[in-house]
């Protein structure tokens, strides 16, 4: 890392990309503020505080579960109905989208991955028809959730007359298309650019990757990592360790790879995540008093 940092070039490459960090939760909060803006009243603010402090609680859930329940536990009690449902919209997309990159990422680069699926077992997984099959169902499946999110709960509530689910339904109303289609388009531009980030940063490193390359590693990266249980604070052994099985096979500059990998954690996660334990404190405070 120090050496990296004498480099200019290097330099102004983690320069972009820790910028890219504030954009990143941004688009984010901005997700998540379109949906809510059109059923209650909110700022910008304070559905910022939302995010990170849904980020901060998520920590020690596995696969980042408990970010739904921050992010309630900040919003006023009256928007807590309407923040989880929307919550969840958001989440859809995002996983959609990463999903989907990481779908097409393995048809493009199949066989390259399959000459050194011998090496490391989960490409051999990955890889198969069985496999792609089920990924290509999945990616449909949450397509369809994501579109037809308000039917599908209102149906489920029909067949489970749960007295929560029934709750669940009455606080949601049908979505726009066109504020889904946004929602998506802004959860496609947020890919883009966290997966930029890590290119950067291992380009920083000395990781030389052509960027259609890069972008589709990363993105097979991101799809296992969404596929495995894993909790925050763990995530970063897994990470590294599911970065070099899937780009260590095209690179010998593992050392590199794996700094790049524990940057790019402490960049878009642990950073923001400290920030957002400043507003669950708030909330805290709030609520005691």
């Amino acid at each position: 890392m120090l050496l990296a940092l004498k480099n200019p070039v290097s330099l102004m490459q983690f320069l972009f990309a820790t910028l890219l960090m504030p954009l990143n939760w941004f688009l984010e909060t901005a997700k998540l503020y379109l949906l809510l803006k059109s059923e209650v009243k909110i700022s910008f603010r304070h559905t910022l505080e939302a995010v990170l402090s849904g980020l901060a609680f998520s920590m020690n859930t596995p696969n980042r579960i408990g970010e739904y329940i921050g992010r309630i536990l900040s919003l006023e009690k009256g928007q807590r109905l309407i923040g989880a449902n929307f919550s969840i919209v958001s989440g859809l997309s995002q996983l959609f989208v990463t999903m989907t990159a990481g779908f097409v990422s393995i048809i493009i680069f199949k066989d390259l991955l399959e000459s050194v699926g011998n090496s490391a077992e989960i490409l051999g997984y990955i890889t198969s028809d069985v496999f792609m099959l089920l990924l290509f169902f999945a990616c449909l499946l949450l397509l369809a959730s994501y579109f037809f999110y308000t039917s599908i709960v209102q149906t489920l509530c029909k067949l489970l007359p749960i007295k929560k689910m029934i709750t669940l339904a009455s606080g949601i109303k049908k979505i726009p298309s066109f504020l889904l289609v946004t929602i998506l388009t802004i959860s496609i531009v947020r890919f883009i650019i966290f997966t930029t980030q890590y290119l950067l940063i291992l380009h920083a490193f000395g990781v030389k990757f052509e960027y259609h390359a890069g972008f589709a590693f990363i993105s097979i990266i991101y799809l296992v990592m969404a596929i495995i249980p894993t909790i925050a604070f763990a995530e970063l052994g897994i990470r590294g360790k599911v970065a070099l099985i899937v780009a260590g096979g095209f690179t010998n500059q593992l050392l590199a790879l794996t700094a790049g990998t524990v940057f790019v954690w402490i960049l878009n996660l642990v950073l923001p995540a400290i920030i957002g334990t400043a507003f669950l404190w708030k909330i805290n405070l709030r609520n005691n008093s």
